[in-house]
């Protein structure tokens, strides 16, 4: 029972603002799910959302690098 409520206790709830969070906090669940202080479950989903996070963020930059090129087109067109 111990052990349980150490393994639950020893994550802790952070807020990721940016990859770069996401990557670091990433990298304590992997640590956390292997030296057994964060349960196979908890570690599986704060994964997934990990990673579903990071997709959405590639996806933002994918779309602002289409916008931006969009503008230098159009920018290239005029001069034409």
């Amino acid at each position: 029972m111990a052990n349980e409520a150490k393994k639950n206790n020893d994550f802790k709830v952070t807020r990721i603002r940016n990859i770069k969070g996401a990557r670091r906090m990433l990298s304590r669940i992997i640590y956390g799910f292997q030296t057994g202080t964060i349960s196979d479950s908890k570690a599986k989903t704060t994964a997934y959302l990990l990673i579903k996070y990071s997709e959405l963020f590639r996806v933002e930059k994918i779309e602002e690098v289409e916008k931006r090129l969009k503008s230098l087109e159009g920018k290239l067109n005029e001069r034409d």
